[in-house]
């Protein structure tokens, strides 16, 4: 996970953060209502690093989190993955004491691959990131 926070943001500067740093600031959370276990993850990790999140707004899902970032409402976490759709006005900030971490599932069809489709499910089987799965071929960790 890294943070985004706005491009005029005075964190969006800083060479290291602390938990301390995090602890004062308004936060976007990603909440999907289904979703109850990854955000009780979330606060623990939170808790785990030596701060509580203020969560001042809430987004349905990471992209519209950074959406919010770059209007300036708050801070988020989001997947490392997502790191080349970050809208113009947002810092991606290294977090490496920050434990919390989600999973990417990855779904294909086994037969009538298109070429796309194949060449991404090569590079995902490819990545250092990549574990087995019991009830599925791959699952990819972000």
């Amino acid at each position: 996970m890294v943070l985004a926070v706005p491009k005029n943001h005075y964190l969006a500067k800083a060479r290291q953060l602390a938990p301390a740093d995090l602890a004062t600031q308004g936060w976007v959370g990603n909440i999907h209502r289904d979703d109850a276990f990854n955000h009780l993850e979330f606060s623990k990790a939170c808790g785990r690093a030596g701060f509580a999140p203020d969560v001042i707004a809430e987004a349905p899902e990471p992209l519209a989190a950074l959406g919010l970032v770059a209007a300036g409402v708050g801070v988020t976490v989001v997947q490392h993955s997502l790191r080349h759709q970050v809208p113009e006005g947002v810092v991606l900030l290294d977090l490496p004491w920050f434990t919390y971490r989600t999973s990417l599932w990855v779904a294909w069809h086994k037969v009538a691959l298109r070429p796309l489709v194949t060449h991404f499910r090569n590079l995902v089987r490819q990545s250092r990131l990549l574990e087995t799965s019991e009830n599925c071929e791959t699952q990819a960790v972000v």
